[in-house]
């Protein structure tokens, strides 16, 4: 939640710089931003099973395990994306 209420300051503080000499700061925070906002979904996901799996049926599961793959795979993304800034 504190991700999402951080975003919109970020990307103000991303488009007043961004046409300046001074851009890579601003780009750098937008990214950290996004960084965080995936650490957070992951958490989401690893509590959702850990320490009780709060789902039941099987097809639940199917769809958790295929949603956690992509925020892990949106984490390496991220990051990758905030050490290229």
């Amino acid at each position: 939640m504190f991700a999402i209420i951080l975003m919109p300051f970020s990307a103000a503080f991303m488009a007043e710089y961004l046409c300046t000499l001074f851009a890579q700061p601003g780009i750098v925070i937008y990214c950290l931003n996004a960084l965080l906002h995936n650490i957070g979904w992951n958490l989401l996901h690893r509590s959702i099973i850990k320490p009780v799996p709060l789902l039941k049926d099987s097809t639940a599961m199917k769809l958790h395990k295929k949603a956690r793959r992509g925020a892990k795979y949106g984490f390496l993304i991220y990051a990758a994306i905030a050490l290229l800034a």
